[in-house]
């Protein structure tokens, strides 16, 4: 059966395999416990005490592991719903039962042999019900933690029935494996930024339908697409294979399905207008970063082995190294279904292992590389991660693919992935997305590569190709160029102002958040202060007992990059100050500083105490965007008329301001 089952399993369906045999490998140890326990004859307190604590714990978490591993093993097999499920009382369900389990493990020397029947049925039925309703409660990304660590319980069932019945090579091998998927399960928390008890906790939905959806989908409209349903996993749409052929056919850009259109109706084409020319540049873009670009890094993701599309990845690395380009495979601990899956599908296909790089070795390559190409990652890439508060995501290690000069994505659609939150990468100026299946558009990029794929401009009738494209260049650059003075006229009158308020302050307090250790910003709060002091200012930083993720967080930070605890208030201390302050600087904190806190009624704000920045004569803000906080309640204080706003990293903003008062002094 193993055999047969090995050969006829494809790699794609490796995962809930795994699943699979994990539930198995926990249903015969829950097995062999109950054989031993109804053939029980030993004599001895002691002996009679330790085999059936370790009989029965071998059937609870047999038991567990085998209803565990079948759900697991279902949702990844998309047979059930992806998402995590909640109900009513689950968690005080869950708890009493692993209460009632325990209790009748304790229970089980006193019941012995004369009461095993009733006592073991009951003692599975709990174990199987607790692994059915916290399994079903772990969303779908999380399936990677999930299936490790039911490995692990695989091998804690093994070894405990392997005790109970006296068995050392089974205790030590059950033993072996529980270790080993403890310290993988370990492995993939730290690569998620989260703990096993999170995971296991399952979590919520991070977008509820409200104003942020409601624009997406008017986006949506616009370009002529139905809005994406944001709950539904991108395996519900099912496999290449599977799509109705309407589907597949909707699922590809415009511009693609005129390439693929006969001849002779693209020789019949009208005259290119505005939107044809529109249409051209993606494949002008497409081909000339793929030519120019000298490094390039590849990011699969499990959109790859949906599609299948390994061999196509191969075939575009090989084609890019024949014309000399520096090709590597960028990797998240988490891509794919389990642990290692993207590194099997390449290997399989004869990609090198050496062109495969971990994200902790990979990521400071991605700011030099010319060009990242991804094929069928979402989560893993997505900036959200490091930039939204609040989300599944918030404070995951990342690819930074987003800091590439370049970025092309060949991804199914622009759905979010198991996390529902929207990727904003694909919002940025420098990525080219193509949606589609990946077995489908990665060849393309290698025909563009060979010259075999036409490009769309290619198409225009001829004797206007030339005038087209001349027509476009100018208006292109004659916008560029409008856009170009809006926006330098408004950044230099708040250029003014931000100098003379940056001069003119005499008191200055700067309040750090949660933002500035997202972005790792305390070394440009460290520069800035030394320049402020260096001109004669009193500086001070007001720090709320709440900013960051623990008790004392900013004050960690801070003192790392050497800024003297002296120059740390906390709350209490602080606020009496802000009214006489000329200027207060805030670097990444929102709801600390939220005077809605003290203002509106009925929010989750309501009556928490805030840092009194409102009370400043001027304000400075350098926040990465006006999104509001964990709380969900807007800053008002952003619409103060003493408020400059500045949205962005800080670890890019407020370098800008130490930068101000630099050339103020020269």
């Amino acid at each position: 059966m193993g055999i047969i089952l090995g050969q006829k399993v494809k790699m794609i369906q490796m995962p809930q395999t795994v699943a699979l045999l994990n539930g198995l490998g926990g249903g015969a140890s829950a097995l062999v416990a109950w054989a031993a326990a109804t053939q029980f004859a030993g004599e001895g307190q002691l002996y009679v005490i330790f085999f059936w604590i370790t009989a029965t714990l071998a059937l609870g978490v047999g038991s567990l592991t085998f209803s565990g591993s079948i759900v697991a093993a279902l949702k990844l097999q998309g047979w059930i719903r992806q998402r995590p499920l909640f109900f009513k009382g689950q968690d005080a369900l869950l708890k009493l039962l692993l209460l009632a389990g325990t209790l009748l493990i304790i229970f089980s020397p006193f019941r012995g042999e004369r009461g095993f029947t009733s006592l073991g049925l009951l003692l599975t039925l709990i174990f199987t019900v607790y692994g059915i309703v916290l399994t079903l409660r772990v969303g779908g990304a999380d399936m990677p933690v999930v299936i490790s660590f039911l490995n692990s319980l695989s091998g804690v069932a093994a070894s405990v029935s392997g005790m109970a019945v006296g068995d050392a090579l089974l205790a030590g091998t059950g033993a072996l494996v529980g270790v080993a998927g403890l310290i993988l399960t370990q492995i993939m928390c730290l690569a998620m930024n989260r703990n096993l008890a999170s995971v296991l906790g399952g979590l919520a939905p991070a977008l509820a339908p409200g104003k942020q959806e409601a624009g997406e989908a008017g986006k949506d409209k616009e370009k002529g697409v139905e809005p994406a349903d944001k709950t539904a996993p991108l395996e519900e749409e099912g496999e290449k294979e599977e799509a109705p052929a309407q589907e597949k056919e909707a699922a590809v850009p415009v511009e693609e399905k005129e390439e693929a259109a006969p001849a002779q109706e693209q020789g019949e084409a009208a005259p290119a207008g505005e939107a044809e020319e529109e249409e051209t540049t993606p494949d002008r873009k497409l081909a000339r970063l793929l030519h120019e670009a000298r490094k390039v890094i590849i990011v699969p993701g499990y959109g790859m082995a949906l599609a299948q599309a390994q061999q196509a990845v191969k075939n575009l690395i090989d084609t890019l190294e024949d014309r000399g380009k520096e090709v590597k495979v960028g990797i998240h601990p988490v891509a794919g279904r389990m642990p290692g899956h993207m590194h099997v599908l390449l290997a399989e296909v004869g990609i090198d292992y050496d062109k495969l790089y971990d994200m902790e070795v990979i990521n400071p390559e991605f700011a030099q590389a010319d060009l990242v190409i991804v094929v069928g990652a979402c989560d893993v890439i997505n900036p959200a991660a490091q930039t939204v508060e609040g989300t599944p995501l918030t404070g995951m290690p990342i690819l930074k693919v987003s800091e590439a000069k370049s970025v092309i994505v060949c991804n199914r659609d622009e759905k979010p992935g198991y996390s529902g939150v929207d990727n904003i990468l694909y919002q940025m100026e420098k990525v080219i997305t193509i949606w589609g299946d990946a077995s489908e558009t990665v060849p393309r990029l290698t025909a563009m590569l060979n010259g075999k794929a036409a490009p769309v401009e290619a198409e225009l009738p001829a004797g206007e190709e030339a005038e087209a494209d001349r027509g476009l260049e100018a208006k292109e650059e004659e916008e560029a160029a409008a856009d170009r003075e809006a926006k330098e006229a408004g950044e230099t009158d708040r250029d003014r102002k931000l100098a003379r308020l940056l001069h003119e302050a005499r008191k200055v307090i700067i309040v750090p958040g949660y933002g500035m250790a997202l972005a790792q910003a305390q070394q440009a709060v460290k520069n800035l202060i030394d320049t402020l002091e260096a001109r004669g200012k009193e500086v001070k930083v007001g720090i709320h007992p709440v900013a960051g993720r623990m008790p004392g967080h900013m004050h960690v930070l801070l003192a790392e990059v050497g800024i003297d605890y002296e120059k740390l208030y906390d709350m209490e201390v602080i606020n009496p100050e802000f009214a006489q302050a000329d200027l207060v600087i805030v670097v990444g904190a929102c709801d600390v500083i939220n005077p809605a806190a003290q203002t509106v009624e009925g929010t989750p704000l309501t009556g928490m105490p805030i840092l009194k920045v409102s009370d400043a004569k001027s304000v400075i803000v350098c926040n990465r965007d006006e999104k509001p906080g964990y709380s969900g309640v807007d800053n008002i204080l952003y619409q103060m008329e003493k408020v400059i706003t500045i949205w962005g990293d800080a670890s890019e903003t407020v370098p800008r301001l130490t930068a101000m008062l630099n050339q103020l002094s020269r």
